[in-house]
């Protein structure tokens, strides 16, 4: 047995009273800044945690989101239902061949685009191959349906016209879902996951290179030898916390790209959950099957992490050396280098083409869509399709209102990220611990897609413009890295302005705030890139004329809004695809406008606030 907790003395209770009530008035500031936040967390996080026991309860319209009385019978009922089996094993399925296919992906990337010798066009490559990542999934789905559409898609046609073989159908055929998932996926995030990997190879000591250049090691030796060892530690820590998120595929892409002809493949926990809850109001019983979910994933998170604490105690090397060992032009060099390029080349191409075709389809007539005369170049040059789409009064207000939730949005959130930031960079502020705590444990399990609605209703938020800025104002992972950012700047500079008698406020507004400005940029950019894109939570929470530009494009998409009116059905059809096109670039040009300008800034704010540890 332990020894017992000595009893304090009168004294010394006095002295612990006073010592607490001094540090409450000397960090008054820090706490202030908190009040809104951690109000934040427990109102938006923590009571959609509590609303899990809707679960337990039957849930009766009107009489609280808690349910009225206990029972078991969702849970019964779940385990016996063979479309829950069914989705959990797609879930499963999906989760596993993409965590197969695309973790090692930006590894190989990342090593690979270390390699290149030609500075400019290492450059250009790591522009581009970021670029998918800040596009909508709405986005993503709406050019795959182009790409591969039977008719008029450019897959299809060079199918037939090389290899002679007749139309698939690609977005309906069930074999064909889980590839196309998996790819786009790589599409997406492979190049913005790299830099995590690259930033882990800039912290490679050269002296390691040079060692094994003088034992007569090959490039391709070295990546073996010195590369891929030196950043196992990270490649580990990446593996479990992916193995940690098996469940948590992306629903709202399987959304987009579910159909009734793959629905066998496509239909997973959350998609069920979306159908079950949201769409027939069954909530207790979307509930048990969303917690359950939620369980497995939880149990996988803490089991991995609890293997990363024992995976590799080694700390990566922090030199800010570069790899600088003298280049030969042998044979071998020469044929590694072309390879190298060619790679980064096709991934140029890859990432690129498919928004040059769009805006090539968007600019062409409707007789060189319909004759299949479109590749990367516009045949028929019009601007029919933006000519029709700037008639939709839709359009504009869709426009405007997508405004509005990214500027209202992100100035919210950055705010109150900034506010909760600073105060938990400082490590000695009472309490420090369990704030957090408090932040660690909404990463790890979360309330789910039913507690989070019935949450929203009952603060009467639905149908107001308030339901897309105030659930969303703080992501964990973006306080993460300013929280970092804030820790790594000089403690003199803040010691120094104390002395003068500057206040906390101030120098958060003085001094933290200029200093970082990459990550500060980095986190803005996340969040305007989040608002601007988002069109699920306005479909279950918005007004028609509350929708974002994204739910109008996802709704031209699936047929449901008004195309080429008074044309013929031919002219409708290609018209139809040139305005698809018009507003895939339409939609996302304030983005790729916005991108170049802070790129420079988010990977150097991703990397200096990074997770420690």
């Amino acid at each position: 047995m332990g020894k017992a907790k000595a009893k304090l003395t009168p004294a010394e209770k006095a002295q612990r009273r006073s010592h607490t009530i001094k540090h409450l008035k000397q960090y008054s500031a820090l706490y202030a800044m908190m009040i809104l936040p951690l109000l934040y967390f427990i109102i938006f996080k923590y009571v959609p945690m509590f609303g899990n026991i809707l679960a337990f309860r039957r849930y009766r319209p009107g009489q609280g989101m808690f349910g009225t009385e206990w029972t078991l019978r969702y849970f019964e009922r779940f385990l016996k239902d063979p479309a829950f089996w069914r989705a959990f094993r797609n879930t499963l399925v999906v989760s596993l061949e993409n965590l197969v296919i695309n973790f090692p992906l930006p590894i190989i990337f990342a090593i690979l685009l270390n390699e290149v010798r030609n500075k400019h066009l290492k450059k250009v490559v790591q522009t581009i191959s970021y670029m998918p990542r800040f596009i909508s999934t709405v986005v993503v789905i709406a050019i795959m349906n182009e790409i591969l559409s039977p008719s008029t898609g450019l897959l299809n046609n060079l199918l037939h016209n090389v290899f002679g073989m007749t139309p698939i159908y690609f977005m309906n055929e069930p074999g064909w879902f889980r590839p196309l998932y998996i790819l786009s996926e790589s599409w997406q995030y492979t190049g913005w996951t790299a830099i995590i990997y690259l930033a882990a190879i800039t912290g490679i000591s050269s002296d390691l290179y040079e060692a094994a250049e003088m034992d007569g090691a090959t490039r391709l030796q070295q990546i073996f030898h010195v590369t891929i060892p030196s950043i196992m530690p990270t490649i580990m820590v990446m593996l479990i916390m992916n193995v940690g998120r098996m469940l948590s595929i992306g629903y709202e892409k399987v959304l987009l790209m579910y159909t009734p002809s793959n629905s066998g493949v496509s239909d997973i926990i959350d998609t069920l959950v979306y159908r079950t809850g949201l769409q027939n109001q069954n909530y207790s019983y979307a509930t048990a099957i969303g917690l359950f979910g939620g369980i497995i994933g939880l149990i996988l998170v803490s089991g991995s992490n609890a293997i990363s604490k024992k995976a590799d105690g080694r700390k990566p090397v922090l030199s800010e050396a570069k790899k600088m060992s003298k280049y030969y032009k042998t044979k071998e060099n020469v044929v590694f280098d072309t390879i190298v390029n060619l790679v980064m080349i096709f991934t140029l191409l890859v990432c690129f083409l498919p928004f040059v075709y769009m805006a090539a389809l968007s600019l062409s007539s409707s007789k060189a869509i319909i004759n299949n005369q479109v590749l990367f170049w516009p045949v028929g040059f019009n601007l029919d399709a933006y000519k029709q789409i700037f008639t939709y009064p839709n359009f504009f207000q869709a426009y405007g209102n997508t405004f509005i939730y990214t500027i209202g949005g992100t100035t919210i959130a950055m705010l109150m990220t900034i506010m909760f930031a600073y105060p938990l960079s400082k490590d000695n502020l009472m309490g420090h611990k369990f704030f957090m705590k408090i932040v660690v444990i909404s990463m790890f399990f979360a309330g789910g897609m039913i507690p989070n609605y019935l949450l929203v209703s009952s603060l009467h938020l639905t149908g107001t413009r308030w339901a897309m800025l105030l659930p969303f104002c703080i992501s964990q992972f973006n306080l993460i890295i300013m929280i970092n950012s804030f820790k790594s700047l000089p403690h003199e500079l803040e010691e120094a302005a104390l002395i003068d008698g500057l206040g906390y406020w101030g120098i958060l507004r003085r001094i933290i705030v200029p200093l970082s400005t990459a990550a500060i940029a980095t986190v803005g950019l996340y969040y305007a890139v989040f608002f601007w894109n988002d069109w699920f939570n306005s479909l279950i929470y918005l007004n028609k004329e509350q929708y974002p530009v994204m739910l109008f494009l996802r709704n031209i998409v699936n047929g449901t809004a008004m195309v080429g009116d008074g044309a013929g059905s031919a002219d409708k059809s290609s018209l139809g695809i040139a305005i698809k096109s018009a507003v895939i670039i339409v939609s996302t040009l304030p983005i790729i406008i916005l991108y170049p300008f802070l790129q420079k800034y988010f990977v150097k704010g991703l990397t200096v606030g990074g997770v420690k540890g």
